[in-house]
């Protein structure tokens, strides 16, 4: 039986590497790899959301200094996603690759924080977090929308 809950599968789906050339002091550029099993966003027990195989991230596009009030590895997959979506205009869902607007994006963010595997210190505070972080990239994160333009046309 499929839960019927928001909730990541295959956490350790994926790969990270540090990418010096295209970082700077004021953040750190990751090449991102997709691994199978492949790291995954369960919506309501019933969609499979998926970020694109291979990408560029900054895990959050916060810098390092906001970086040092949102540690990485709190809501580290929810970023990874959002980025993926920011990156390409939408996801994989269920096989195919499906385009979703900004705030479509930026809403998904707010429920996979409330997701995260990640404990927090209490409940409240991750919605706290959770409505933080939504209003701080629907405020900035226009100029960052589909910055790479790279919409696949197939997965990759």
């Amino acid at each position: 039986m499929e839960p019927q809950t928001n909730q990541f599968i295959n956490i350790e789906g994926y790969s990270l590497t540090a990418v010096p050339e295209l970082s700077s002091w004021w953040k750190t550029v990751y090449e991102f790899h997709l691994k199978d099993p492949a790291l995954a966003f369960l919506c309501k027990g019933e969609y499979r959301v998926e970020p694109n195989r291979h990408y560029f991230t900054d895990m959050g596009s916060v810098g390092r200094l906001l970086g040092l009030a949102i540690p990485k590895d709190r809501y580290l997959l929810a970023f990874l996603l959002h980025d993926s979506g920011y990156t390409f205009g939408g996801f994989w869902i269920d096989g195919g690759f499906v385009k979703f607007t900004r705030k479509q994006v930026d809403d998904l963010l707010y429920y996979m924080i409330l997701a995260d595997p990640v404990k927090p210190l209490s409940s409240a505070l991750r919605v706290l977090s959770a409505k933080t972080i939504w209003l701080g990239v629907r405020i900035g994160g226009a100029s960052f929308w589909k910055k790479a333009d790279l919409s696949p046309k197939k997965r990759g």
